[in-house]
């Protein structure tokens, strides 16, 4: 129980003679200095707080004036210990290193928000004074000593550089209120006691380990004591190493992180340390997904076990990687169960992941809607085409607001029913997800193609009499006028770069981290390689005659432009002529100069 506070009076193990001496009286339920110094500078009152600890010179470096000419001298073993009384408006500090020796208090009026100034030095230098501090414990103060002139006063001010440092300087001015060239002043850094340091090493040492890659997972159990609690987002709380393991294990399955946790503050008890802490770091998917940085806020309890601290309990605030970690697992989740209805073409089954009014974009297959037209789609191409191996790869979840775009690739292979004939059919695809009032991620639109040219495409297409259809989404937050705007300006310049084979021009609408899936063609990552593929698209002798690209529909979504597309190409090649059909989604972006650029785009084509 803090009953005393002590102010001691520590004499330097360097000096030939040490004493010690102290103040005590009773704290009646007060804070003492070590719990102040601890807990976070808003928890109390007094605008002093900041110089409640001990103090020396930094580097030993004192300048001065007294008269003859500035110097800069050395003051060895300087120590100055700095505390509360017993009301939150005082602070009494000693000054106990080399003499003259002496004592300051402050005392702060807080009807008038002055603060008095009392202080004395070796036998005659007496000071008396009133100033200001601000909110950030800087202070202004005019002090005159019995030893100098009379009339004359000095100006005194103290600032904070940082939490640990403070710069004094004290000019003096005559009875006409000029400088007198006198003046003198340093730096003052903080003296961290011993057994704080070490404290704040050793969570270092266990942070680091948190952050090491590298470091074995028995190493990371190691830091944590038996009986821990572990409360991370979105995941039950652990209470056990087995459990941490698991977790921590299954964690590494999504990617890894280049992170650092960092301290922003520590307290202490007998037996407990408390920290509260960030996180920054670089989150790295595993599917190769471009790296998300992130920040993330923490609270960490470390017990003492011996001579050693243990991490006892830890939270974790949300952070980005967080929210993408639990999407990418609810997605990973739902997949495997879609897998498991195509694989057993049980379209019912299927049925279940998609909202109540879905869209479906197949390539070659006019869009569809509705849960009727997409159960009859699966159940029919299911049985002409009997998947007997089917995976799902996710590259990317975007998040926003309650729209989740999912970006993946598939490999499905099995016997195409009607030859007999073993078909292999790679791809990518562009879903979007909605989430319910339940927090349940449900199927809005899904949309795929596929990376080879096929030579046959009826067979991808199911005959549904009366069901094509542009699609009809429940468009939340409809585009302005200035957003459609921008939009229709945009596809503009699109159209002039199909119609004119103008490839530079087509790729100058992607940002530089663009993606394109086209059909009959792996996924494009990067603008420098949508360009490589527009070049070589528009290099033959192609003619168009017409192009036509209109929008289906479209959502804001803030920093976003979710939208669904359909155009229209007539060519020529000679004496051959043909016109090119389909449609598609495409999720626009704001980009920081204001402009809007194509930043996800699926091409779907239409079976003529």
């Amino acid at each position: 129980m803090n009953r005393f506070l002590m102010l001691c009076l520590v004499a330097n193990v360097q000096f030939l003679l040490a004493q010690s001496t102290s103040i005590s009286f009773e704290l009646n339920g007060r804070s003492s200095n070590k719990t102040i110094i601890d807990a976070p500078l808003e928890s109390t009152k007094n605008p002093f707080v900041k110089f409640i600890g001990e103090w020396t010179l930094k580097d030993n470096k004192w300048t001065q004036n007294w008269g003859a000419q500035t110097e800069m001298i050395k003051i060895a073993q300087h120590h100055t210990i700095s505390s509360q009384l017993n009301t939150e408006n005082s602070l009494l500090s000693i000054i106990d290193g080399p003499e003259p020796n002496g004592h300051i208090f402050w005392s702060y009026n807080p009807v008038t928000q002055e603060v008095g100034h009392l202080s004395s030095f070796g036998t005659s230098r007496a000071g008396t004074g009133r100033g200001t501090v601000d909110k950030n414990g800087n202070l202004a103060l005019k002090i005159a000593f019995a030893d100098e002139p009379k009339g004359t006063y000095r100006k005194y001010s103290y600032t904070w550089a940082t939490a640990d440092e403070y710069v004094l300087k004290s000019v003096q001015f005559d009875s006409l209120h000029q400088p007198t060239g006198l003046f003198y002043g340093g730096t003052f850094v903080r003296i961290k006691s011993s057994s704080e340091e070490q404290t704040k090493q050793q969570i270092l040492q266990i942070l680091s380990v948190l952050d090491d890659n590298e470091a074995s997972m028995a190493s990371k159990l190691a830091v944590y004591t038996d009986d821990l609690v572990h409360m991370a987002p979105d995941n039950v709380e652990i209470a056990d190493k087995a459990a941490l393991k698991a977790y921590l294990q299954e964690q590494a399955t999504y990617g890894y992180s280049d992170m650092e946790h960092q301290i922003a503050d520590v307290q202490s008890t007998d037996n407990l340390v408390i920290m509260r802490g960030r996180v920054v770091g670089l989150f790295h998917p595993s599917n190769g997904e471009k790296a998300i940085p992130f920040q993330t806020k923490n609270l960490f309890v470390f017990k003492r076990v011996g001579d050693h601290l243990q991490i006892s309990k830890v939270i974790y605030n949300p952070s980005p990687v967080e929210e993408w970690r639990q999407l990418a697992r609810k997605l990973q989740k739902i997949n495997r169960q879609i897998v498991a209805a195509e694989l057993a073409n049980d379209a019912s089954k299927r049925m279940t992941f998609y909202t109540e009014n879905p869209i479906l974009m197949p390539d070659q297959q006019p869009t569809l809607q509705g849960k009727e037209n997409l159960s009859a789609y699966h159940q029919q191409i299911g049985e002409r085409f009997q998947t007997r191996q089917f995976s799902k790869q996710i590259k990317e979840v975007i998040p926003l607001k309650n729209r989740v775009i999912e970006i993946g690739t598939f490999k499905r292979t099995g016997i195409y029913e009607p030859s007999e004939k073993p078909f292999s059919h790679e791809g990518k695809y562009f879903n979007v997800w909605t989430i319910d009032k339940n927090q349940a991620l449900k199927l809005a639109v899904e949309s795929w193609n596929y990376d080879q040219y096929i030579e046959d495409k009826k067979p991808l297409v199911i005959d549904l009499p009366n069901a094509a259809t542009n699609g009809i989404f429940p468009v939340q937050k409809p585009l302005t006028g200035q957003q459609q705007s921008d939009l229709k300006n945009i596809i503009v310049l699109m159209e002039k770069g199909v119609r004119e084979r103008d490839g530079r021009l087509r790729a100058e609408l992607y940002p530089e981290d663009g993606i394109f899936m086209p059909h009959g063609e792996p996924m494009m990552e990067g603008k420098a390689k949508i360009l490589e593929h527009f070049i070589d698209y528009n290099s033959g002798n192609v003619i168009i005659d017409d192009v036509r690209v209109e929008t289906n529909w479209a959502e804001d979504l803030d920093e976003f432009i979710l939208e669904s597309y359909r155009y229209h190409v007539d060519w020529r090649l000679d004496a051959l002529r043909g016109t090119g059909k389909g449609k598609g989604l495409r999720l626009w972006k704001r980009m920081a100069d204001g402009s809007l650029k194509i930043y996800r785009i699926i091409a779907l084509e239409d079976y003529e």
